[in-house]
Parts: structure tokens; sequence; C-alpha cells
């Protein structure tokens, strides 16, 4: 009996809910011959878990994704052995879930990595969990807990009686937010990356080896501020390599999704939208700081693929493409000869929310006009199918399964609307965050934590569902968004989420380290108010638009832009420290200082510089 087949694993507390019982055509499975679809698979939900419960049988849940090679490897093999397939048919309950639409579910069950799989009381808590297993040996397992599950039934259920009340009492616990946020978690996610950062092969850690962009931007951030040479490497290394290797699609360009050899020479071949939002963001920036053309030229090729095979024609991108391990070792006239891998066309809002980011970042330094309009184009296509004011976003188009989305969907579409409303001055944009920051307040807060819940308060908890779970990433997004709302209206109130956010989060023993890059982002802009470029002036006028565009282009890291009518945004101008001038003019702020108004494009950039560094301007 092999060790981790008799180990009880109690990660997490579920109960009991959930499911209908349906047919192997509402759930994919690898595209290459398997008979995976023979399992009786049902879906999640509390009819499931009823059942479980009355027919006295284990859980097996599965966890996988379309694009997930070893997914597809996992139907092909092991859940297409007849009999593994005899044996959950006979003894277990058996549920599979698409990772993807059900972040929720997974961020609880995931055991590792994609696939996942899982051997749960009828009450949903873990016995046994695991990820690619072969054949022989799940065979071996299956028999073995079914059998301990049926001779220590009594056993099993003091322990997770013992558990569940542990973690009862640690829900109910209230979070203490007496504290004082302090910089040196920043300073230690920084001296974090340049402790685990590759001198010889750029990126992060050995292998495998995945992209960090929030990293490299918290880099670049640094680096603006200190001029350190050494920061520089970290990042020009960092994006040279990964350009240079396997792990960039030189042919048909982006990025896929992570290297198993740690010089980026053995790509995992799945491409998905939010690494090559997130990267794309890095190469534009680089390109943006440096001037270098060849960070432009890879900021191309990631919108060119994502162009020719991401973008929905009526707005919103596709969520992946599968990885197919031939396809992507041929020449060009080769690949012609082939049909090319599966792009999974669910447009997922959270993933949607950060390459309409990614597109006005790009159409404000490349100029590109092409790249705004979609991204407008976009958002409006997923407020129209996705958004219900008061409830928030849905997670994808078309969703069938609820109707609600998740935390992650709300604060990265919040965003893209903020991005949406500095880049084009619009208050239909400010009004819309202004709601979706609302409903995330009233859906999401859980004020015994001070932080926000990944599923809506009050929304069907069944099993490790009604474990409260506070993602640090998407709370610290929320963060940033709800700072950048402070700064655009002035409204106190979302400076107080914010902090009450960052607080829950905060622990002085903590060791900081990369996996906090987005905390310590969140951190910086509660720390170091952004540099504020308001242009006041009719939104039509020649003149207005030009200062605008100046201000958008102009490299400043984590600056912001507003563009203010002296008639229709009066009251947010009167909140202001700057005039209501005549002319158009544009203002460059900081907390109680603002510039004195500047009404020629070409003299911004000198401007800005005069105002950071008023003793040098004078010498």
């Amino acid at each position: 009996m092999k060790l981790y087949s008799v180990i009880i694993l109690f990660f997490f507390l579920l109960f009991p809910n959930c499911v209908n019982a349906g047919d192997f055509s509402l759930f994919r499975f690898s595209p290459r011959l398997n008979e995976a679809h023979l399992v009786n698979w049902h879906i999640w939900g509390k009819d499931v878990f009823a059942k479980a419960q009355k027919e006295d049988k284990p859980i097996f849940i599965d966890l996988t994704a379309i694009w997930c090679h070893w997914c597809h490897v996992l139907d092909e093999t092991t859940l297409s052995d007849p009999e593994i397939i005899r044996l959950l048919n006979k003894n277990f309950i058996s549920i599979r879930v698409d990772a993807d639409k059900r972040p929720d579910i997974y961020r609880r069950y995931i055991q590792g990595g994609l696939p996942s799989v899982a051997l749960l009381a009828p009450t949903g808590e873990i016995l046994f969990g695991g990820n690619y297993i072969k054949p022989k040996d799940m065979i071996e397992i299956l028999q073995q807990v079914s059998k301990i599950y049926k001779e220590e039934k009594e056993t099993i259920y003091k322990k997770i009686k013992i558990m569940n009340q542990k973690i009862k009492t640690e829900i109910e616990k209230t979070s203490d937010l007496n504290i004082e946020l302090k910089q040196s978690a920043i300073n230690q996610v920084l001296q974090s990356i340049k402790t685990v950062f590759d001198p010889i092969n750029g990126g992060f850690g050995m292998s495998p080896k995945f992209h960090h962009p929030t990293a490299i931007r918290l880099a670049f951030l640094k680096y603006h501020q200190t001029k350190s040479n050494s920061i520089l490497q970290i990042i020009t290394k960092t994006l040279d390599k990964m350009s240079q290797g396997e792990v960039f699609d030189s042919l048909e360009g982006g990025f896929f999704r992570y290297s198993t050899a740690q010089d980026w020479s053995k790509p995992h071949f799945e491409k998905m939208l939010d690494g090559n939002a997130g990267l794309l963001q890095n190469y534009l920036e680089a390109y943006q700081r440096t001037g270098n053309e060849k960070y432009k030229k890879t900021a191309k090729k990631i919108l060119n693929y994502v162009e020719n095979n991401l973008q929905h024609q009526q707005g919103g991108f596709y969520a992946s493409q599968d990885a197919d391990e031939i396809y992507y070792t041929l020449t060009l006239e080769e690949r012609k000869k082939r049909s090319s891998p599966y792009v999974d066309k669910t447009i997922i809002t959270n993933l949607n929310g950060m390459m309409i980011s990614s597109y006005f970042m790009t159409a404000n330094i490349l100029r590109e006009r092409k790249y705004f309009d979609f991204a407008v184009k976009s958002i409006r296509f997923l407020i129209a199918s996705n958004y219900k004011k008061g409830k928030g976003f849905l997670h994808y188009a078309k969703q069938d399964d609820g109707d609600s989305g998740f935390l992650p969907d709300q604060v990265w579409m919040l965003k893209a609307v903020l991005d949406a409303y500095e880049s084009s001055g619009d208050s239909f944009f400010l009004n819309y965050a202004e709601d979706i920051a609302a409903d995330i307040k009233l859906n999401y807060f859980n004020p015994k934590k001070g932080n926000l819940r990944d599923i809506p308060n009050g929304s069907l908890e069944i099993a490790a569902l009604r474990i409260p779970m506070a993602p640090k990433k998407e709370n610290s997004v929320a963060s940033e968004n709800l700072l950048r709302l402070y700064y655009y209206t002035y409204n106190k109130d979302y400076f107080n989420q914010a902090e009450t956010i960052l607080k829950s989060f905060w622990r002085d023993e903590s060791n900081y380290n990369i996996f906090d890059e987005d905390y310590a982002l969140a951190l910086e802009r509660y720390f170091n108010y952004p540099i504020s470029m308001v242009v006041v002036g009719d939104k039509k006028d020649p003149r207005t638009l030009a200062l605008f565009q100046e201000s958008l282009q102009l490299y400043e890291p984590d600056k912001i832009v507003q563009l203010l009518d002296p008639v229709k945004d009066i009251e947010i101008i009167k909140k202001g420290i700057f005039p209501n001038p005549e002319t158009p003019s544009l203002f460059i702020c900081i907390e109680n200082r603002c510039s004195l108004p500047i009404v020629k494009p070409e003299t911004v950039a000198q401007a800005l510089r005069d105002f950071l560094n008023p003793d040098m301007s004078k010498s």
C-alpha cells in the first residue's frame, strides 16, 4: 500500500449540498481519442452532494481545463481505463469541473496544479488529492479509499467534525484593523525579486519558470524612483531572454504559458489571454521607457497574435488556445497544411478586463486608434451581455451556472473601466466605475475580516464554498482601483475602503516575497500620491485634445490623467486645487500643490521635469 494512498487529507471544510446529473455532452474532453465520457459525470451543485449522502458514497472530483495538456492526457489514459470507469461508476459520485468557468471551486480544491483530482467525503471534505495519476496507481487509490471510507467512517467523521469546528472558529474571528501600514513590505518584495532573479536566463526562480508581469511592473516603478542599474538589468535581461526563448512564438506571435526549462527553451504550449495581457504591458512599458524598437516589435507580435486568434468580432476576447506539441514545432509552411490548435471561445470577464486595459495602454503609447476603439467596444459588449447593476458582472458571456460572477471579474473590469475613463475623458466610464465599486462593496465585502471575499456574500454555499476566501491578488487590485477612484473623485470613502482592505492583509511578522507583488503595488499607490495630470477644457477643442494626448503618452509610472470639461465636470473641478481656466490648460499636481497652467503640448514634458525637480530647473 503506497504511503500517499493511505494519507487522509483534510485541507478544507466542505459541507452538504449541490448538483444536477448531466450527460457527457455537457462536458468537454480531450480532442484526441478517449473514453472519459463513459464515467457518469455530474455537474457541481447541491443535488450531487445530497445524492452522495443518500447513497453514502465518496465523491470523485476532476478539475480540468480546455487548454490543459495533462488534463487531456488524464482523459486519454487514466479516465479511459475500463476498470477505473467501472470503479468510479460503482463506488463514487463523480463531478467534473471546468476550472476556468468555476475558479471558486478550483481555488478550494486545487492540488497544486492542473489537472487536479480529489476524493471527498459525501459532505465534501478532501480525503485524498493529487494531479496526474497513472491508471495503475489510480485503481489502487480508488480501491483503498473506498475500503477506508467504509471501514473507518466513524473515525473520519470525528476528524471532520473537529476540523470543521476549528475552521468555524477561525471564520468567526474579527481582523484587527488598528494597525499601521509600512513601506517595509514593498522593500521586502523588491528584495525577493532581486534574490530569485536568474542573472543568466532572466526571469525568476528555476524550473518550471513562469512569467511575472506584475513583478516587472513593480521593478519598472522602482527603477523610475531610484535609477538603479541593477533593477534595470533585471527588467531588460528578463524581457530579452523571454522574447528570444522558445517560450515566445516567433512565427505566430504570443507567449506560451510557461517553460519547463530554466532557459525558456521548453515551453508548455498553451497560450493564455491573461498571460499575454500582462506581458504586452511589460514590453510596451519597456519600449516607452527605453525607446528600444525591439520591445515594440515584441509587443506588436503579441498584438497580432491576439487580433488573429483571440479577438471576438462583436467585442471581447477568447480565453485561450490549446497546447499542441506537434503544431508548434512545425515551420510556417508546414503549419499551413495543419489546423491550428483549438481556441476556447469562452469570453471570461476578468481575463477580458486585463486585455482591455492592455489595449488602452497600447493605444496611448503607440498612438494607434484601432486598439482604443476595440477596447471601448469590448467594454460596451461586456456591460451589455455580462453586467447587472447591483449584482455586478457575470463570470463569462452566456453564463449558465448562476446569476453572478466572482471577485476577479469585478475588480479587473473596474480597472478596465477606469482605464477607459482615463484614456477617453468620458464621464460615462467614471459613472460605471462608481457603480461597479458599489457592487463590489455590497456583494463581496466581509466586515469581520475587512476584505473582499472571492464569491458573493449570501450566495449558495456548498461544501468548500462555505469557507470564506479572500484572494490577496484581487484584493490588492481592488485597493488600487479604489485609490484611483479617490484621486479622480476626491471621495474619501474610496480611500478608506482601500486602506481597510490593505490593513486586513498586513502582518508585521510576514516575510513578504515576489508572490506579494500585487500587494506591494497597491501599497505603492497608497503611500505615494500619484502625479496627477489634469486637462481642463472643452473636449471638442483641438487644443484640449492635444494636451490630453500628450499627457497620456508621456512616460510616468502610475500617473493619473484626467480630462475635465469646464461645464459638465464643474463639481469635480470645484473639489480640486486647480482653477477653472478660460482656455484649455493642463495642470500637473501632487497632493496639495499644482503647476501653473500649461497650454502648449510641446512644453508638457519639460514642465513635468521642472515640476518634479524645481531646484534643478532653477540652476
